[in-house]
Parts: C-alpha cells; structure tokens; sequence
C-alpha cells in the first residue's frame, strides 16, 4: 500500500485524531497490534501490545473470586453455618 502521508505538519497548535464515521448496522474491528495481523507487514511495531503479567494477575484474581462465589454458593445450598466465620474473613480482604 505504501505510504499515505508524507511532511504531514507537526507542533505547537496542531493535533490530530484519529476517527471513525459509521452508518446504521455498520461495524468495524480495531487492531492496535495486539492480535496478530491477517495480512502482517514488514518492520510493525505495534502501539498496543498483549500486558502478560497483567493478564496472568486478573486470571489469579478472577480464580480466587470463583472459588469464593462456590464457598457461599455451597454454604447456602447446605445451610451450614460452619464457614461463615471462613466468608467473613475471606471478605475482609476482598
């Protein structure tokens, strides 16, 4: 495709912003680089790259979550007070 711009001006008092115009039932798909390209091209840095250790973070955080939301849930299907004292410690730190 080749280059789209060329001594595009630069500086104080001028910005640019990228846009989108759609119509009704139109949709588009971004890639910022996160995803890799069908199409990939030669020498891409992409501006938005996958964050590993956060992902890995939100997965740990998501799992705890879920086993606590099976505590309650089993707690209440068995009526047993036995771990209440359990959640209520638990949700100190949540």
């Amino acid at each position: 495709m080749g280059i789209a711009f060329d001594n595009v001006p630069c500086g104080r008092g001028l910005a640019y912003f990228p846009a989108i115009s759609l119509s009704q039932n139109e949709r588009v798909k971004i890639n910022f680089g996160s995803t890799p390209f069908r199409h990939p091209t030669l020498n891409y840095l992409p501006i938005d790259e996958k964050p590993q250790l956060l992902i890995k973070q939100a997965d740990f955080l998501l799992n705890i979550f879920e086993q606590v939301i099976y505590l309650a849930r089993y707690q209440k299907s068995n009526g047993s007070n036995k771990n209440t004292n359990s959640l209520k410690a638990i949700n100190r730190y949540i």
